[in-house]
């Protein structure tokens, strides 16, 4: 009788300690994704969702604390012209910015602003803030939207690239 009383001790045990060793290992890993992740986003602090997509429909959300959910799911999505292409291998060779600004905040109102008046924008991520307008193949292209948008009084530049 007493050795069946250690041997349920016993698996009692070494059950006990299973499930400790597996929830420790659990939190371990997920303590190590965590700190590797707010890593990642630390490189990468322009507060957008970066996504590369095939889908026709795609647009670039900011995160920020005062985004309310309800006003984005009213907006209608826009569908975007063309299939999904990195800007080299179109031969961008010439983006229309607006700015520069101090502060991601000031981009985003200012794009926010773009965007109202029919624009497509993309604010970049790094000091000095801007927002992208057009990238062209054509440097006529972009001198005519660089054009407008200095005679519709934003402080408008070309970077060549």
């Amino acid at each position: 009788m007493e050795k069946k009383g250690v041997k349920v001790v016993t698996d009692l045990l070494t059950k006990t300690v299973g499930l400790l060793f597996f929830s420790l290992l659990a939190i371990g890993l997920g303590v190590l994704f965590g700190v590797l992740f707010e890593g990642m986003l630390r490189e990468n602090p322009d507060d957008t969702a970066l996504v590369e997509s095939n889908d026709s429909v795609l647009q670039t959300v900011p995160f920020t604390e005062d985004f309310d959910l309800s006003a984005a799911a009213d907006e209608e999505a826009q569908p975007v012209q063309g299939t999904s292409q990195s800007a080299s291998a179109i031969g961008v060779v010439s983006k229309v910015l607006v700015g520069p600004f101090n502060s991601y905040q000031e981009a985003a109102a200012a794009g926010a602003q773009l965007q109202s008046e029919g624009y497509p924008t993309y604010i970049l991520s790094k000091v000095p803030y801007a927002v992208q307008v057009g990238a062209f193949s054509n440097a006529t292209n972009a001198e005519n939207l660089k054009a407008e948008l200095i005679a519709k009084g934003y402080e408008a530049f070309l970077k060549v690239e």
